[in-house]
């Protein structure tokens, strides 16, 4: 009997570790009805009228109630577990160095089922910049992993150090390096700051072996860092690739670095 109970327990506890993984919850009324009322909030919440801005795999959609938040949500359900370990990581480095990153502490991704009509108006928005040509539909399935994140305040960089995201950085880049010259302020001051953030960086990635892999961040006007797409870096760190060794990320880093460096340059002289 005791052997059937203390069974019946670990049971249940395991369940209980799995559904407060998932969504955050405990099991009681209150903790039900939140999160049926967060899965019903998001889908009213999505500011569609202009395009939406996907990569590989996710589209990060504004919301329409606080221009300071937005969605991002996945069409590859298989990542969630990817996408919680990396809203660790993110809490992480910005405890042991400082980092920055849109990721927000009590809010974990939710698996959700996309209404029709709401997947219709997205696919017809979404756009992925790596993609020149037609535009296949982004989301076939319903099913989807939301997760509420902290937006971007102003124009950034797309920062990575990998191709094929990397390409994408070389087209923003001209157009970038223009606008940090002719905003108000010191330019001076986006190169210490962006300076700061390069040793940071290579820090990281010489502390934790595999930072490096796919690595992805936005870029502001004032030269600061905000990582974004932690989980893709979850997912490549679990395998042994030579080329994400610690080496190859810091040189494939450096030089993008070295990019924005030479086009704030480039930009500068022609403003003389």
């Amino acid at each position: 009997m005791l052997v059937l109970l203390t069974g019946v327990l670990s049971i249940l506890g395991l369940f209980h570790q799995i559904h407060h993984q998932y969504v955050n919850t405990s099991f009681n009324e209150a903790g039900i009805a939140h999160i049926m009322t967060k899965k019903q909030s998001v889908w009213g919440d999505l500011d569609i009228s202009s395009q939406v801005k996907c990569g590989g795999f996710k589209c990060f959609i504004q919301s329409i109630s606080d221009s300071e938040v937005g969605y991002l949500i996945s069409r590859d359900v298989n990542i969630v577990k990817d996408m919680i370990k990396a809203t660790e990581v993110a809490l992480e480095i910005e405890r042991e160095y400082g980092a920055k990153h849109f990721y927000i502490a009590d809010e974990s991704p939710l698996l959700l089922s996309m209404p029709e009509e709401t997947r219709s108006r997205v696919n017809e928005k979404a756009r992925n910049a790596l993609l020149k040509d037609e535009q296949p539909q982004f989301f076939l399935s319903p099913s989807v992993v939301v997760q509420k994140m902290k937006a971007a305040k102003d124009s950034s960089l797309f920062f990575a150090c990998y191709h094929p995201n990397s390409r994408l950085t070389q087209a923003q880049l001209p157009s970038f390096a223009l606008a940090v010259v002719e905003q108000e302020g010191d330019v001076d001051e986006f190169k210490r700051n962006i300076a700061k953030e390069r040793s940071m960086l290579r820090k990281m990635i010489l502390d934790r072996p595999g930072f490096g892999a796919d690595l992805q961040a936005l870029v502001s006007k004032k030269g600061e860092f905000f990582f974004i797409d932690l989980d893709a870096h979850v997912y490549w760190s679990k395998w042994e690739k030579s080329w994400f060794k610690t080496e190859v990320a810091i040189r494939n880093c450096d030089q993008k670095f070295d990019a924005i460096d030479q086009a704030l340059n480039e930009r500068g002289a022609t403003m003389v």
